[in-house]
């Protein structure tokens, strides 16, 4: 992720968010589809990294309970605004939106039961710097649960596993669930 641009940058992304709001209204490409494989349960804390307008914060923050916690984690602003327009009108408290310039999050290391990515990783400039952060985050026994967005399963796959820092644990063809390898620690490139 390099910092976010200016108003070509956010010209595209406003049009993005329509594109968004039209699936939503004609309940094309539903979120919950998408999460049905992933391992959520009350009480966990989520990273929903990538979050654009928040489509998955809020199915994320249903599924976790009030008594756990969804990061929706994004660079670019108007998406972070579209998040905390969408909880508001959900109601939720247990969503926060994070603003970040770069790969690294103020998320505390070893805090994270899951971070879900999705439609996010073939947008990814630096694929290392984001896999060592999503490491850093997670708990020994966290996991990771994505989909390559528009890549080849197969080249996602390779780079995950690739990084050495990850291996894959199970696959449905379109989504991957992927946990930290034991002893290996992210370093983080921003520091």
């Amino acid at each position: 992720m390099a910092k976010h641009g200016g108003g070509h940058e956010a010209a595209a992304y406003r049009l993005m968010l329509w594109q968004y709001r039209l699936q939503d209204l004609l309940h094309l490409d539903p979120p919950e589809p998408h999460l049905a494989q992933a391992p959520i349960r009350p009480g966990m804390t989520v990273v929903d990294y990538g979050c654009g307008p928040g489509r998955y914060a809020v199915p994320l923050a249903q599924r976790v309970g009030p008594s756990g916690k969804v990061y929706a984690v994004d660079i670019q602003p108007l998406a972070i605004e579209a998040v905390r327009k969408r909880i508001a009108r959900a109601g939720l408290a247990n969503v926060e939106p994070i603003l970040v310039d770069s790969y690294r999050t103020p998320i505390a290391a070893d805090s994270v039961d899951l971070v879900v990515l999705l439609d996010t990783f073939h947008a990814i400039g630096d694929r290392p710097a984001l896999l060592q952060e999503i490491h850093r985050l997670l708990k020994p026994d966290g996991l990771l649960f994505m989909d390559p967005g528009h890549m080849p399963m197969a080249e996602a796959r390779e780079a995950v596993e690739g990084s050495g820092l990850f291996r894959v644990k199970q696959t449905d063809g379109k989504h991957m669930l992927v946990e930290p390898m034991r002893g290996k620690r992210g370093v983080n490139p921003d520091t």
